[in-house]
């Protein structure tokens, strides 16, 4: 291998890092984002939740005998 060559083989492996630095970059900030979306996910379920429990307790009576307890 001569000079050219090898300044060549640098160039190309430095373009390489810093394509590769970039895509973890990318990766974490899907990471991130996913986290995000898994949170907002979980907030619907349990408000989906506490609606179904309020609708079964109200059905069942549940509801107006705590009225009255109170």
């Amino acid at each position: 291998m001569n000079e050219r060559d090898c300044a060549v083989m640098e160039s190309r492996l430095a373009s390489h890092e810093k394509s590769i630095e970039h895509i973890y970059v990318s990766i974490d900030t899907m990471r991130r984002d996913i986290a995000l979306i898994q949170a907002s996910l979980n907030q619907i379920k349990y408000t989906v939740y506490g609606g179904l429990s309020f609708y079964v307790i109200d059905g069942i009576g549940l509801l107006e005998t705590l009225k009255l307890a109170t």
